[in-house]
């Protein structure tokens, strides 16, 4: 592993070896093939490389000043400290509302990536691509230019008929936190608590998703009865989430962070 006083004395090559050692070697391969591809259009990694969940890369693209494209790269690096090979299920075009989306580091991941997200290959007439397993990275380049010559069509198809509020609200089938959020965002803060209370978590949901679950609902419902979104900025937040090959998540979240699952395992 590469130490800190062995990396080196550039500033972008500084950055890249800290961000493969904090991501794993794979999600380095994809997002910096991406980028080679894909950021002359002006395409860059999501806030600096965090991901939603479920998903390997993540990169945006301003649209306007609300709204941005969004691609995920839906896979899973199953080596040692998140290296090859990788399993690669999708690759999901989206659309966020940059206002709700900024206030992910108080919601959680859920709401870092696209607001409205489907399947890239699908929106542009294909059939929904099998899932591929890359066993090593010299093996990724080509699955890599495949991947980035999907994105821009398959976003602005989307973005075509969801770039507005309303079109969010009433064109697609939002689950009801994202739509409560979006509501509370707009000052809806009525029709929010509507929605809330109609949301049903999933019963399959894994442990540490049901917490984070429950913390979004609680933020929500604070946001919702100040009316003030600053207040959020207050409570712990959780962590990204953690690739598969890295230690379970009760040996790598802050101690603020266990507090509050212990809290919510009474």
């Amino acid at each position: 592993m590469t130490r800190g006083r062995d990396l080196p004395n550039q500033p972008v090559g500084r950055a890249r070896a800290l961000r493969a050692e904090r991501a794993g070697p794979a999600r380095v391969v994809f997002s910096d093939g991406l980028l080679r591809h894909l950021a002359p259009e002006g395409w860059k990694l999501l806030d600096a490389g965090v991901v939603p969940p479920g998903a390997l890369v993540a990169l945006s693209k301003p649209l306007d000043r609300e709204f941005a494209a969004v691609a995920e790269l839906q896979a899973v690096a199953r080596g040692a400290g998140g290296s090859f090979p990788v399993d690669l299920f999708s690759l999901t075009a989206g659309i966020a509302y940059e206002p709700l989306r900024r206030l992910w580091p108080v919601l959680g991941t859920y709401f870092a990536g696209a607001l409205v997200r489907a399947d890239a290959a699908q929106l542009l007439g294909a059939p929904r691509a099998a899932v591929q397993t890359i066993d090593e990275s010299d093996d990724a380049e080509p699955i890599i230019a495949e991947l980035a010559a999907l994105i821009p069509p398959a976003t602005a198809a989307l973005g075509r008929r969801l770039l507005s509020v309303d079109a969010l609200l009433t064109g697609v089938r939002l689950d009801r936190l994202k739509q409560a959020a979006l509501l509370a965002v707009i000052g809806q803060f009525d029709a929010a608590a509507e929605a809330l209370t109609r949301f049903v978590p999933i019963p399959s949901a894994s442990p540490a998703a049901r917490i984070r679950e429950r913390h979004t609902i609680e933020q929500l419902e604070a946001w919702i009865d100040t009316r003030d979104p600053s207040k959020l900025a207050q409570a712990p937040v959780f962590e990204p989430p953690v690739p598969p090959s890295e230690p379970p998540l009760h040996r790598r979240i802050p101690v603020v962070t266990r507090a509050l699952w212990r809290h919510y395992r009474r």
